[in-house]
C-alpha cells in the first residue's frame, strides 16, 4: 500500500512538472512576443494582438486571457472604443467556439453600444459578422444573413478583401442550409474567386468544401467530387486534421450517391480515424456516423444502422446541432419503416418536421414529405401518401433539387400502380424517366455518317412498324368488343336472327382471331428483335418497363478497324450489306454463349451478359463469344475481297438497364462501365482482345494472356490491360 501511495506521489510530480514546463514555455513565448511588437504604434501593436489572440483562442486560454488584459490596457491608455470593440470581438468569438451562447448574447450588447461610435469601418464589419456568428450558432440563419450583409457592405467600403471573402462564404453557407442551392453556389465561387485574385487562402478549404456540398445537393457529382478533391489537397498541405476528416467525409458522401458504397466506407473510415482521436469535434464525428449507419441500411442490416444513427443522434445534440439532428430523426425514421415499425417511423418523421419548418429548411421539408408519402405507401394508405407526395413537389421544384424529384416522380408512380390507376402511373413515369435520364447522361458520338444514318433508319422502320401492328391488333379487338354488344342487344328482338347472326359472328371472328394471331407473332419477332426477352415480357404484360441496376455485369464493345476509309471507298449498299453480314453472325455467337446485343451504333457492337437475367459465368461467356468473332473473322478475310479487323474492349461492372423512349423502343445501358468499356476498346490493336483487370480476375483461370500494359484512361489514370491469347483455330 504504502509503494502505491509513493508512485502516485511521483506521477503527480511529474504532471505538475510538466505543466509548469508549459506555462513556463507559454509565458516565454508571451513575453518574446511583447518584446517584438514594443517598437510597433499603437493601432499595429492591436493588429498583431488580435491576430495572436485568434491564433491561441483554443489550445492556449491563458495567453488568450493576457492578450485580452492587454487590450485593455491600451483601451485605456489610448480611449478608444475602436480597441474595445475588437476585445469584445474577440471574446464573442471565444464563448461560440465554447457554446456559452447566454455569455456570448450579453457581450453582443455591450458591443452595440461601441459599435455606434466606431469609425473604422473594417472593425464594424467584424462586430456584423459577430453578430452573424451568434445567430448561426443559435440557428436563426434569417438573422444571421442579414448580419452577414451588413458586414460584407461595411468590408466592400474600405476594399478589406479578407473580410468580404469570408462574408461571401458565410452567405453561401446559410443559403445552402435553407436549401437554396443555385443562391449558395454564386456567393461561394464569388468567395472563391476573390480569393485567387487576392491569394488569400485562409478560408480555401472551406470555400471549396460548401462548393463541393452544394453540387452534391444539384446532383452534379462528378463537379462535387472534384471540389472535394481540391479541399482535402489544401487540406493536406495545412496539415489541418480537422478539415482532413471533414474532407473524407464528403469525399465518402459523393462516392455514396454515386452507389460505389466500398469507395464510400474506405473514405468514412478515414473520417473516423481523425475525428475519433480528437472527440472534442462532435458535430463532424456525428456526420461520420450517419454516414456508416446509411451503408447499414443499404445492406438491410437495420440493427446496425439504428446503433449508428442514435450515436450521431447523441452527438448532435450534444453538440446543439439541432438542424443536423432532424436529418437523422428522418434516416432514423426511414429504417423504423423497413422494419416495418411505423409507429416510431412516424414518431421521428413529426420531430424531423417541425425542426425543418423552425429553420424554412425548403430541401428538408421536401425530403422530410417523401419520407411520410413512403411510410403511408407501406402501411396500405394510397391517398394519404400521394397527399404528402404532391405536397413535396412543389417545394423539390422551388429547390431544383433533381435527385429529390426523381425520387418523389419513382414514389408517385409506385402508388398508383398500387392503386391499379395505371393511367397516371403512366403520366408520371413518363416525368420520372425525363430525370433518370438527366441523372444517368452519358458520353455519345456526335458524329454519325450517311451510312450509319441509313442503317439506324432502317432500324426505326421495324419500330414503326411493330407499333403499327400493335394499333392494328387494337383496332381487330375494338371490332370485336363491338360486334358482340351490338349482337347482345339485337338478340332481345329478334331470335331467328340470333341463330343466323351467330353463325355469321362466329365464322368472321375465327377469320378474326386467326389474324389477330399471326399479327400478335409477327409482333413478338419484332419485339424480340429490339429488346431482351425478359423486357419484353414485361413490356407486353404490364405495358411499361422500370430501370434496372446490375451490379455483375461484362460488357464487350467492338468496333471494325477503319471502318471510315474502307467504307468510302464502297457503295452505300455494299457497306449495309457488309456490316448485316457480319452483325447477323456475330449475333448468332453471342446468342450461342448466353449473351445479349444491346445495339450497334454504325460499325460499333455493344454486347453483355448478366442482365437482364443473372449469370455466374458472365466474364466467360462474353470472352468465348469475342474469340469467336475473331475466329470468323480472320476464316472470313481468307476468302472475301473486303477485308474487316475489329478491335475489342471487355469491362466488367455496374450498369443500369431500361427502355428508352414511349413510342420507339430502344433498350439502352448507362452508367460508368460502359465509359470504360469504350476507352479499353479505344487503346486495343486490331484483332485484340483486351480486358481490365477486374474482367482479368475473374476469367484468369480460363484463357491464356499474352500481356499486360498500363494505359493511361481519361478519368480513370493509370489501369492495367490484359490481351487474351487467340489462340483459336
Amino acid at each position: 500500500m504504502k509503494s502505491y501511495n509513493k508512485i502516485l506521489i511521483i506521477i503527480i510530480l511529474i504532471m505538475i512538472m510538466l505543466s509548469a514546463s508549459k506555462l513556463q514555455a507559454n509565458t516565454v513565448q508571451y513575453n518574446e512576443f511583447i518584446k517584438s511588437i514594443a517598437s510597433y504604434k499603437t493601432q499595429q501593436q492591436v493588429t498583431e494582438i488580435v491576430d495572436y489572440a485568434q491564433e491561441v483562442m483554443i489550445k492556449d486560454t491563458l495567453t488568450f486571457n493576457n492578450l485580452l488584459s492587454l487590450l485593455d490596457e491600451k483601451s485605456k491608455k489610448d480611449k478608444s472604443n475602436d480597441i474595445k470593440a475588437q476585445r469584445s470581438i474577440l471574446y464573442i468569438e471565444y464563448l461560440l467556439n465554447a457554446k456559452r451562447f447566454t455569455e456570448a448574447e450579453q457581450k453582443l450588447v455591450e458591443l452595440d453600444r461601441f459599435i455606434s461610435t466606431v469609425n473604422d469601418k473594417n472593425i464594424v464589419s467584424l462586430a456584423y459578422t459577430s453578430k452573424g456568428d451568434y445567430f448561426n450558432n443559435t440557428n436563426d440563419k434569417v438573422s444571421a444573413l442579414t448580419f452577414y450583409n451588413m458586414a460584407l457592405e461595411n468590408a466592400k467600403k474600405t476594399n478589406n478583401n479578407v473580410t468580404i471573402v469570408a462574408a461571401y462564404l458565410k452567405q453561401s453557407i446559410i443559403n445552402h442550409d435553407l436549401g437554396e442551392y443555385d443562391k449558395a453556389l454564386v456567393l461561394a465561387k464569388q468567395s472563391l474567386k476573390i480569393s485567387n485574385e487576392k491569394k488569400i487562402t485562409k478560408y480555401i478549404i472551406q470555400i471549396y468544401s460548401i462548393i463541393g456540398n452544394t453540387y452534391m445537393r444539384q446532383s452534379n457529382l462528378e463537379n462535387s467530387l472534384e471540389y472535394h478533391i481540391k479541399a482535402l489537397k489544401q487540406a493536406e498541405i495545412e496539415k489541418d486534421s480537422i478539415w482532413i476528416s471533414s474532407c473524407y467525409n464528403n469525399i465518402g458522401a459523393v462516392y455514396f450517391n454515386l452507389q460505389d458504397y466500398s469507395k464510400a466506407l474506405d473514405n468514412y473510415l478515414k473520417a473516423i480515424s481523425f475525428k475519433e482521436s480528437d472527440n472534442s469535434n462532435k458535430a463532424k464525428l456525428a456526420s461520420s456516423y450517419n454516414n456508416i449507419a446509411i451503408i447499414y441500411r443499404k445492406y438491410k442490416d437495420y440493427e446496425e444502422a439504428l446503433k449508428y444513427y442514435h450515436k450521431a443522434l447523441e452527438l448532435k445534440v450534444q453538440s446543439n446541432d439541432l438542424l443536423s439532428s432532424a436529418s437523422t430523426h428522418n434516416n432514423i425514421a426511414l429504417v423504423y419503416s423497413s422494419m416495418k415499425n411505423f409507429t416510431l417511423a412516424e414518431k421521428h418523421l413529426k420531430e424531423a418536421y417541425a425542426i425543418y419548418k423552425q429553420f424554412e429548411n425548403k430541401s428538408g421539408l421536401a425530403s422530410n414529405l417523401i419520407n411520410h408519402a413512403s411510410i403511408y405507401m407501406n402501411k396500405g394508405d394510397y391517398n394519404k401518401a400521394l397527399e404528402y407526395a404532391f405536397k413535396a413537389k412543389p417545394i423539390i421544384e422551388e429547390v431544383n433539387d433533381k435527385k429529390q424529384a426523381l425520387i418523389n416522380y419513382g414514389l408517385i408512380v409506385k402508388i398508383y400502380e398500387l392503386q391499379g390507376n395505371y393511367k397516371n402511373a403512366y403520366i408520371y413515369f413518363r416525368t420520372y424517366f425525363d430525370y433518370k435520364d438527366s441523372l444517368y447522361n452519358i458520353e455519345r458520338s456526335s458524329k454519325i455518317s450517311e451510312i450509319q444514318t441509313k442503317y439506324e433508319t432502317e432500324k426505326k422502320e421495324s419500330e414503326n412498324a411493330l407499333l403499327r401492328k400493335d394499333k392494328q391488333i387494337n383496332e381487330l379487338n375494338l371490332v370485336r368488343s363491338k360486334n358482340i354488344r351490338n349482337f347482345l342487344i339485337f338478340i332481345l328482338f329478334l331470335a331467328l336472327l340470333i341463330v343466323m347472326a351467330s353463325i355469321y359472328l362466329y365464322r368472321k371472328q375465327r377469320s378474326a382471331n386467326i389474324i389477330i394471331q399471326s399479327e400478335r407473332d409477327k409482333s413478338d419477332r419484332l419485339l424480340l428483335n429490339i429488346l431482351p426477352l425478359e423486357v419484353a415480357k414485361q413490356l407486353k404484360e404490364k405495358g411499361k418497363t422500370i430501370p434496372q441496376s446490375f451490379d455483375n455485369v461484362t460488357v464487350m464493345l467492338t468496333d471494325l478497324v477503319n471502318f471510315t476509309q474502307i467504307a468510302s471507298e464502297l457503295h452505300p449498299e455494299t457497306v449495309i450489306e457488309e456490316l448485316n453480314d457480319l452483325f447477323t453472325n456475330f449475333d448468332s455467337f453471342i446468342e450461342e454463349n448466353n449473351c445479349e446485343r444491346i445495339k450497334t451504333i454504325g460499325d460499333a457492337y455493344l454486347a453483355v451478359c448478366g442482365m437482364p437475367e443473372q449469370n455466374e459465368n458472365h466474364a466467360i461467356n462474353i470472352l468465348k463469344a469475342a474469340q469467336c468473332m475473331i475466329k470468323y473473322l480472320k476464316k472470313r478475310n481468307e476468302i472475301h475481297d473486303i477485308k474487316w479487323d475489329i478491335r475489342i474492349g471487355i469491362h466488367t461492372g455496374s450498369v443500369v438497364g431500361g427502355v428508352v423512349g414511349v413510342k420507339k423502343y430502344i433498350y439502352d445501358i448507362f452508367g460508368d462501365t460502359i465509359n470504360t468499356t469504350s476507352r479499353i476498346e479505344n487503346s486495343s490493336q486490331p484483332m485484340q482482345i483486351s480486358i481490365s483487370e477486374m474482367t482479368y480476375q475473374l476469367v484468369k483461370d480460363d484463357f491464356g494472356f499474352e500481356m499486360v500494359q498500363s494505359v493511361e484512361i481519361k478519368g480513370k489514370g493509370t489501369i492495367n490491360i490484359y490481351r487474351v491469347c487467340n489462340n483459336i483455330d
